[in-house]
């Protein structure tokens, strides 16, 4: 245990090393939660002048395990709005650089990365599956944020974006489709009139705390 508010490393296997009056930890392997960590730095500049536990390493996993992991930190508000509104599938390995406080006058600073190879989700409410999901999945204090990440949904190449502020997660998803497809996905009666293909933006907008998600769909 790091942290009260941070998930026990256990079944660690590591080395400690003492260095004047600070602390270095080369963690060989470990668990936390259900993530598997495949190597971590642990420091402690200085025991007397110290704010932060640093923490760098590679945790991996399942995408849901992840997000578990990460339900169970000070950041999760981020990560509860966006478990609940999606199913993941497939594995993924997180850089993680992680600054916890050691004193209640500091916040936590976090900065991870997680790589997508080929990942598959379900969009719950709308029964949307997504596949081959390839990119690069970040988050930090403020909350999740992306560069484009492609994917494939409704038999067509989508590219999304992810940013976050201090109340909310939003996910912008461009793509293309045939009408027959949107038709059956969303019901919206103006289909009726539409014919062909066309380009569609949708947006799905995650607040954080107990108010319910808000998706938009354009074409």
């Amino acid at each position: 245990a790091y942290h009260p508010e941070w998930p026990h490393i256990i079944d660690m296997a590591a080395d400690v090393l003492f260095l004047k009056d600070g602390l270095l930890v080369d963690v060989k392997q470990g668990r936390s939660d259900k993530a598997s960590i495949k190597q971590a730095q642990v420091a402690i500049s200085s025991m007397q002048e110290i704010d932060y536990l640093q923490i760098k390493g590679q945790v991996a996993g399942e995408i849901g395990q992840i997000l578990g992991f990460m339900q169970q930190t000070p950041l999760h508000s981020t990560f509860d709005a966006l478990q609940d509104v999606i199913t993941p599938a497939g594995n993924t390995e997180v850089a993680l650089d992680l600054q916890i406080p050691l004193i209640d006058t500091v916040d936590a600073k976090v900065d991870g990365t997680a790589q997508l190879n080929n990942a598959q989700l379900t969009v719950n409410s709308l029964d949307l599956p997504v596949k081959g999901i390839s990119g690069a999945l970040k988050f930090n204090e403020q909350g999740l944020y992306s560069d484009t990440v492609h994917a494939a949904a409704l038999g067509h190449a989508i590219r999304i974006n992810m940013n976050s502020d201090d109340s909310q997660t939003m996910i912008n998803v461009s793509g293309h489709a045939g009408v027959d497809d949107l038709q059956a996905q969303f019901k919206m009666p103006w289909w009726d009139i539409a014919e062909g293909e066309t380009d569609y933006q949708l947006q799905l907008r995650l607040p954080y705390g107990d108010n319910k998600p808000d998706l938009t769909v354009q074409s």
